[in-house]
């Protein structure tokens, strides 16, 4: 699965698995799930020894694809 796909996979099941919602802030709830996943990308890098190159790269991409995701939601 390429980076981008991920990205938006993950961060919009983060953003229906939270429990809470805040009328007319929906950004902010979208905000929140894309920082929960690239907390957890980070984490995932902090521990991957760097001869695992080529998943460091896809994780380091995967990252990028997080910060710049848009939810056409």
């Amino acid at each position: 699965m390429k980076a981008k796909e991920k990205a938006k996979e993950l961060v919009d099941k983060i953003y229906y698995d939270i429990d809470f919602d805040l009328v007319g802030m929906p950004n902010t709830k979208k905000m929140v799930a894309k920082q929960c996943a690239l907390i957890a990308v980070d984490e995932m890098i902090k521990i991957l020894p760097y001869s695992y190159s080529e998943t460091r790269f896809y994780l380091d991409e995967l990252e990028k694809e997080i910060i710049a995701y848009e939810n056409e939601s």
